[in-house]
């Protein structure tokens, strides 16, 4: 994915920052909102199966349905 990172050092040589393109840096973003909604999805992923076996759903015809008689 990235090629070549140009880094940024300090007067001591130590590594402080890296250089990207932008074809690279959206590519990290990209990947980053991702992994935050598969964690989000994941955390929730019980309730929402635990309320589906109650019967505790809506389907989006019935929800449908509500919309338009408001």
């Amino acid at each position: 994915m990235i090629k070549s990172p140009q880094f940024v050092t300090d007067e001591k040589g130590h590594r402080i920052g890296v250089m990207l393109s932008m074809k690279s840096y959206e590519k990290l973003i990209s990947d980053s909102e991702d992994t935050c909604d598969v964690k989000a999805y994941n955390k929730v992923k019980p309730k929402i199966h635990a309320e589906i076996s109650r019967g505790q759903f809506s389907t989006l015809a019935a929800y449908k349905a509500r919309r338009l008689k408001a």
